[in-house]
């Protein structure tokens, strides 16, 4: 069973009710004069009360109307003090924008002049996180799934092995050079993936060890030896010439980089310009 109105007959009847004036309650919502009379009748048909006093050519609230209006008006202030205070609420803040830790110190923050440039009026809070599929707070995100995985967003990129070095450097599998991998548990299969699909084949595990990609990365762009790491972490670098491939040879992962945003934010001019700058990051790069 239906217990309330009709929200369009409500909200007419309140504009009414502030107004004290048909024309101006009309004008508010964009609607014509008999499109506000029909409203009223309609939600009065629906209450099986007379609302309005029409004996007289002004508006006068019957008692019933009264006692309603005064129900009516103090829900549809709450409900504008509400909305106002959401609106202020996002306007205020920074948007938070989750990324994957190493992705955001090597792709995003070294861009994020060119974001502010061109959108001074958005503020952005970055949240660098260790797994990248650990969402929570933020507004926006970046998450890190196997290629087309189910409600993921909308994909920015592929993922791609390469093996990488010093730009201008002679090091080479050929000459056994050292080797860089990283020990973390998410990167541990970086090296077996490459090889296997490269056909090289060395010893991954004898060289240098790093827990962390930016350090390994670091410890590649200074010469200690050849890395293998993902394309997207290294891509500014590559570009620069701090770094160069050391084998012509990328393998695919099967995994993907996602743009999503949380259902609140809606449609909002921030989701449209953040994703629209991502869309341009990942590939130009």
């Amino acid at each position: 069973m239906r217990i309330l109105p009709n929200l369009v007959h409500l909200r007419a009847f309140e504009a009414v009710c502030r107004h004290l004036n048909i024309s101006k309650a009309a004008n508010e919502l964009c609607v014509s004069h008999s499109a506000i009379s029909q409203q009223i009748k309609a939600l009065e048909q629906d209450l099986n009360v007379s609302l309005i006093d029409r004996s007289s050519h002004k508006i006068k609230l019957t008692a019933q109307g009264q006692d309603y209006a005064q129900t009516v008006t103090a829900v549809f202030d709450r409900l504008r003090n509400a909305t106002l205070k959401m609106r202020q609420y996002h306007q205020a803040r920074p948007w938070v924008f989750a990324v994957p830790n190493t992705l955001g110190l090597q792709r995003i923050i070294p861009k994020l002049s060119e974001w502010y440039e061109a959108h001074p009026e958005l503020k952005i809070q970055l949240l660098l996180r260790r797994d990248v599929n650990e969402g929570g707070e933020a507004d926006f995100g970046i998450s890190y799934a196997p290629l087309d995985s189910a409600n993921t967003g909308l994909i920015l990129a592929e993922d791609q092995l390469v093996a990488i070095k010093a730009y201008g450097s002679d090091l080479d599998f050929k000459q056994n050079a050292a080797l860089i991998r990283v020990s973390a548990d998410l990167r541990k299969e970086d090296w077996p993936r490459w090889l296997e699909g490269s056909g090289v084949s060395v010893d991954w595990q004898a060289g240098f060890s790093f827990h962390e990609t930016i350090q390994a990365i670091a410890a590649a762009k200074n010469g200690l030896g050849i890395l293998v790491t993902h394309t997207f972490f290294v891509a500014e670098d590559l570009a620069s010439q701090k770094l160069e491939l050391a084998y012509p040879c990328r393998i695919n992962t099967g995994m993907a980089y996602y743009f999503k945003a949380k259902d609140e934010v809606g449609n909002s001019e921030a989701l449209i310009a953040l994703r629209d700058w991502l869309v341009s990051c990942f590939r130009n790069g």
